[in-house]
């Protein structure tokens, strides 16, 4: 009967056992038998709750805040933030750490900082700054008349724009200067390359002329009249003959530096705002008129910082002149002989009549 009961008790011990988690351990009964006492663990709702949740929040730290983009290339001078540099989960921000360089070709590398209520993170990026655009190219002007043999290089009748700002100007025949060996129309191609390979051209036309077919120009009235008061380093205003072309040339260089029409009372106003005058910086101003096909004598201009001073050169104290010997002509508006002022406008008239008598 003993066997059977202690059979009876180890089936019941193994039954439970398997249903329920169980520690057993042995203990002495009174009559100096051991028998095994199950105990059993039941969970504790709180505690498997608080081991849950921290197991989520430690699989959420261990996420990467942001992770840094691959293969990244960024245009030469683009405006940049940090989130074109990595990928940001939700609720994170974003900044630069180190500042990013876009200005110069090749590789570079920048630090961005992630940071999030908890933590922060740095992420290095490195990314390749390129030039994918094609520099912009400008005719100056659309007519250009040049002199025979006038040296003139691509340079001068283009304005460039480009976003790396390194470029080369050239004739696509490769020759350093345009060629002005004979007299008639031509066109030559305008090439602009950057550093990157970028490419783009531009046709120029342009006419050579001998000016030695206008020497029998002359200067047929006086000097334009230039109001000193009124005057200043930016804007000069004056008087000469109704509805003609004025034009003011820097004395040494000989170029053109502004030209407006005068009004039907003669009036006129220089702006000179894109180059302001030096000071005691002397200029030209000659007047032209293109319907009677004559030219003024020259007035000179010059600032001090305070007040204008004008007057007539003594070189012109006639107010018709012709020219006795053949001027030694440079560039269109540039004219002849450097030390006679009276010579300085020719180029101007030249040009203008030239065109006047073309059309």
């Amino acid at each position: 009967m003993k066997n059977i009961s202690k059979m009876l008790c180890s089936s019941l011990v193994l039954s439970v056992s398997l249903v329920l988690p169980t520690s057993v351990f042995a203990e002495t009964t009174n009559s100096g038998e051991k028998t095994n006492t199950i105990s059993q663990e039941l969970p504790e709702p709180e505690k498997a709750n608080k081991t849950t949740a921290t197991a989520k929040l430690q699989n959420q730290e261990a996420k990467p805040l942001a992770t840094a983009k691959t293969n990244l290339r960024i245009e030469i001078k683009t405006k940049v933030n940090p989130a074109l540099f990595v990928n940001a989960e939700a609720g994170v921000k974003l900044t630069f750490k180190t500042k990013p360089i876009v200005s110069s070709l090749g590789r570079q590398n920048v630090t961005i900082l992630a940071i999030n209520a908890t933590r922060s993170e740095e992420i290095t990026v490195n990314y390749a700054v390129q030039d994918t655009q094609k520099p912009k190219i400008k005719l100056i002007d659309k007519v250009n008349i040049l002199s025979l043999g006038e040296e003139r290089y691509a340079g001068e009748f283009v304005n460039v724009s480009d976003n790396s700002d390194n470029y080369d100007i050239f004739f696509a025949h490769r020759e350093p200067h345009l060629d002005t060996s004979k007299v008639g129309k031509f066109s030559v191609d305008i090439i602009v390359r950057d550093k990157s390979g970028n490419e783009t051209e531009i046709t120029l036309n342009y006419e050579v002329i001998d000016e030695t077919d206008f020497l029998d120009l002359e200067f047929n009235y006086s000097a334009p009249t230039i109001d000193k008061a009124k005057s200043t380093a930016t804007n000069i205003y004056g008087k000469t003959r109704p509805n003609t072309v004025v034009a003011v040339i820097h004395a040494k260089s000989e170029k053109l530096l502004a030209k407006t029409l005068a009004t039907d009372n003669g009036n006129f106003h220089l702006n000179l705002k894109r180059k302001p005058l030096k000071k005691k910086q002397l200029v030209y101003i000659q007047s032209i008129d293109l319907e009677q096909e004559e030219i003024s004598a020259i007035a000179e201009y010059s600032y001090n910082g305070k007040n204008a001073t004008a007057k007539r050169p003594t070189t012109n104290k006639v107010t018709t002149a012709s020219f006795k010997k053949k001027p030694t002509f440079t560039q269109l508006p540039k004219t002849g002989d450097r030390h006679h002022p009276e010579s300085i406008g020719l180029g101007l008239l030249v040009t203008a009549l030239y065109l006047k008598k073309r059309s």
